[in-house]
């Protein structure tokens, strides 16, 4: 026997992650050439937790659409995420918004019926997008649905409120919504002819904009006790149902009035102002207010003696465009609404008022890129807002607060407190941008996403003006660029980017040192490769997996189901158990073991020759649970990989254990193991002995 001194190669760390790029002999020592649903947590390489199927709901409808609204929202302490459901026949669109909560119960609501025969063509689809902010007559989550002809052209739209206990839509009219001061300091038509010493009126100007969101809007008018009429902003006002002009009068002694013009008449119905009796008619041709006695002459309206802007006027202009009922992409962020992805605006990105997301000011938009691509996603990083094209990536500018307050007017205000809000937004990468949303999650201080060109990136940010781009999924391309990417969409759990493509998942650690490190973020390419990929396969069954809902940490994955005979159904899955949930093609969920394993690289033991395996030590966890499951194991060198034993699992305790092997392999360079189970399986340590 050899007196040759025996030696010892021990991996005792797995946090390299899996390496499918390179070849199998130049993986290093804590990576791993292969892997299977196991990744680095606590010290160990251990098998991913399971699906779990918290609750399926069905679907009214077989073959509906379902498709999500919206991110994720709050309302109280109930987090929850909205979609849109419809089914259309030959006669009819049915719509329907489903909503998931963190509790995991879903409240189905009707929305309506939308026939043909009304619109006199077929439509093709139906778009809807989801606005939050300050609440209106309910919740204030907001809803914007609209309708397109097979030519894509809008037929109708509406605006919708969600009840505070999820239970209704509430439908909400031009009258329910922000209706700006448009102009202040509004004179009659007989101002002029006014003694000298009455001319002391401020000069009229535009205050607010108007609302592209509405075609309300009002108009402030200081009487003088001889005009008869007053002249709106615009004129061609509109007469649709209930669009009634209102008229608001405060007299000298801060007595009010108010009356209406009906949508469907010219003339209000009779008021007394200050002994007055009078009516008022509107001329919506040209915009005009008459005062009128009750013999029909025209009449004067006192002159107000101590407030400015003492008669109101509430109109409605004509619809002149449905710019915002087109957009496809929606953020809020810093309590303003943003949307963009209007494929025939596709360089516009609009803004609603702080605080106000049925406000959104006409002059409230910024231009990004060219018009010919469209705006795929709106972002939050940190506290700036970043605009993805499939080519192009953008940060807005910050924003001036609101400072109009139409109620500081009304009161007798007179300082200009109206400010023209600016957004420029600046393109910080150009020739590649981001096709698939989905896949953009906040990790920590970084945005991660997959990139147009398949591949995955983090962005970082050293000051507010400069970002930097850094790819990090160098490791598992080879694997990563063979997915179907138009299913792809991230999920944030317990500190890990999942990104899953059908039923393929790659994730890694991102409150690691070497993704958060400083060399990562100026895209140094030795530190971005020490970041550890793992890769997931799970069992969905025929449950199709579309997107993920974060409710402050608790991670949800939901899919849709098809049954034959049966309703769709939706799946809601969260990540716990040792086992997947398999949907089959009856109503029956089974329990499918995680399949799980691992191979190193073949490495290189010392570099003075060729050595003989005699040993091979590895430090396994078991459990009692599925302990009859046999574990497998394989020696390889860079050339092959055969089996060799199994390892019988009813000898391991219930803790730590150290299996020992007799390999016997002779002249060999470089070694490694591959390990195997059909179920859970954890792994420490692995030490090789050899000698020369």
């Amino acid at each position: 026997m050899s007196n040759k001194k025996l030696k010892e190669f021990i991996i005792d760390s797995f946090d390299g992650g899996v390496n499918f790029r390179d070849i199998i002999s130049e993986v290093p020592k804590n990576e791993l050439s292969d892997c299977l649903n196991m990744y680095y947590n606590g010290k160990e390489l251990k098998t991913r937790e399971g699906l779990c199927i918290k609750k399926p709901f069905a679907l009214t409808d077989t073959d509906c659409e379902i498709v999500p609204v919206g991110s994720v929202c709050y309302m109280g302490e109930i987090g929850y995420k909205t979609f849109l459901v419809t089914k259309k026949d030959d006669m009819a669109f049915y719509s329907k918004i489903l909503i998931v909560k963190s509790d995991f119960s879903c409240s189905y609501i009707n929305v309506g019926t939308f026939l043909f025969s009304k619109y006199n063509t077929k439509l093709s689809r139906i778009n809807c997008l989801s606005l939050l902010g300050k609440a209106s007559t309910s919740g204030g989550h907001y809803l914007l649905l609209s309708l397109y002809d097979e030519n894509n052209n809008l037929c109708d739209k509406f605006i919708f409120e969600l009840n505070s206990d999820f239970s209704s839509l509430n439908l909400l009219y031009a009258k329910d919504i922000y209706k700006p001061l448009v102009s202040i300091n509004g004179k009659g038509n007989k101002y002029t002819e006014l003694q000298t010493y009455k001319k002391t009126f401020p000069a009229t100007r535009r205050y607010e904009d108007f609302n592209l969101l509405s075609n309300g809007f009002r108009a402030g008018f200081t009487t003088d006790g001889l005009s008869t009429s007053f002249k709106l902003p615009v004129n061609s006002l509109s007469n649709e149902e209930n669009e009634n002009i209102v008229v608001d009068y405060t007299s000298s002694s801060g007595a009010s009035y108010s009356v209406q013009i009906p949508y469907n008449n010219v003339v209000s119905t009779a008021i007394n102002i200050d002994g007055i009796n009078c009516v008022f008619k509107i001329d919506r041709q040209n915009g005009v207010v008459f005062v009128l006695d009750k013999e029909g002459s025209e009449t004067a309206l006192p002159m107000s003696e101590a407030n400015r802007n003492n008669l109101v006027i509430t109109a409605y202009k004509q619809t002149e465009t449905d710019s915002l009922f087109k957009m496809t992409v929606v953020e809020n962020f810093n309590s303003r609404v943003f949307l963009a992805g209007n494929e025939e605006e596709g360089n516009k990105v609009y803004f609603s008022r702080q605080n106000n997301p049925l406000y959104f000011p006409k002059s409230n938009f910024s231009f990004f890129g060219e018009t010919g691509s469209s705006i795929v996603a709106l972002k939050q990083n940190n506290d700036r807002l970043l605009v993805f094209k499939p080519h192009q990536v953008g940060i807005c500018s910050s924003i001036s607060n609101s400072m109009f307050d139409a109620d500081y007017i009304f009161k007798g205000g007179t300082t200009n407190k109206a400010v023209v809000e600016k957004v420029t937004i600046k393109t910080i990468k150009t020739g590649l941008g981001c096709l698939y949303p989905d896949t953009i999650m906040s990790c920590s201080n970084r945005l991660v996403f997959l990139g147009s060109d398949g591949r995955v990136y983090a962005i970082t940010s050293s000051s507010n003006y400069t970002h930097r781009f850094y790819r990090i999924s160098d490791k598992i391309e080879s694997k990563l660029n063979a997915s179907n990417f138009n299913t792809a969409f991230a999920v944030d759990h317990n500190g890990y980017y999942m990104l899953f493509v059908g039923k393929s998942c790659f994730l890694f650690d991102y409150n690691t040192s070497q993704f958060l490190s400083a060399s990562s973020a100026n895209g140094n390419k030795n530190s971005r490769d020490k970041i550890a990929w793992f890769y997931f396969e799970y069992e969905f069954g025929v449950a199709k997996p579309m997107l993920s809902i974060d409710f402050a940490g608790k991670s949800l994955i939901v899919a849709k189901g098809k049954y034959v005979k049966s309703n769709d159904k939706i799946y809601l899955y969260t990540f716990e158990g040792e086992t997947d949930q398999k949907v089959g093609t009856t109503f029956k969920i089974t329990y499918v073991d995680i399949k799980s394993s691992f191979t190193t690289g073949a490495n290189e033991l010392l570099k003075d020759g060729r050595k003989n395996i005699v040993g091979v030590e590895l430090t396994i966890t078991s459990t009692d649970e599925n302990i009859d499951k046999k574990i497998n194991l394989y020696y390889l060198n860079e050339n092959k990989c055969c089996k060799v034993s199994e390892i019988d699992t009813q000898l391991l305790s219930n803790a730590e254990n150290i299996v020992k092997k007799t390999p016997c392999i002779f002249g060999t360079r470089h070694f490694g193991v591959k390990l195997e189970r059909d179920t859970g399986l954890k792994v420490k340590q692995i030490k090789y002995i050899y000698k020369d």
